[in-house]
């Protein structure tokens, strides 16, 4: 299944999506966020990627958030990895580290969007994102 087929209110193939951030803070806002939009969507979170690629294979995710700051790897082969396995899934890199390098260069990894967790006017694009598979 691909994110095509994900859909946000449909129950046969349910939204899955994976939420990868070290601050809890900012997971639950994506959740109450993802949850406002697609309330009975599948969501998994993890704030380590140690179990990363049993996940990814497990669950097939339509949707990836990912901290540009992950540990021990940078995000962006992470970003990689995730895009290699599943090529239709929509990869979201979160940041606070806002530049148009660190953009430029999750771009070129292979993400399909790019929110600043530092700008509040960044939010709406998550109902963009999510916008993808309603």
């Amino acid at each position: 299944m691909n994110r095509l087929d994900q859909k946000c209110n449909s129950e046969s193939d349910l939204l899955k999506v994976l939420v990868i951030d070290p601050f809890l803070m900012y997971r639950d806002v994506l959740r109450k966020k993802i949850r406002d939009r697609c309330p009975d969507a599948h969501i998994t979170e993890i704030d380590k990627t140690e179990r990363l690629s049993k996940i990814i294979q497990r669950e097939s995710p339509g949707i990836v958030f990912v901290d540009f700051a992950m540990y021990p790897k940078h995000a962006l082969a992470h970003v990689r990895s995730i895009k290699r396995q599943l090529p239709a899934s929509v990869i979201v890199v979160l940041t606070t580290h806002d530049s148009a390098e660190h953009e430029a260069a999750a771009y070129q990894y292979g993400a399909d969007y790019f929110i600043s967790k530092a700008k509040p006017s960044s939010l709406p694009l998550i109902d963009k994102v999510l916008d993808t598979v309603s």
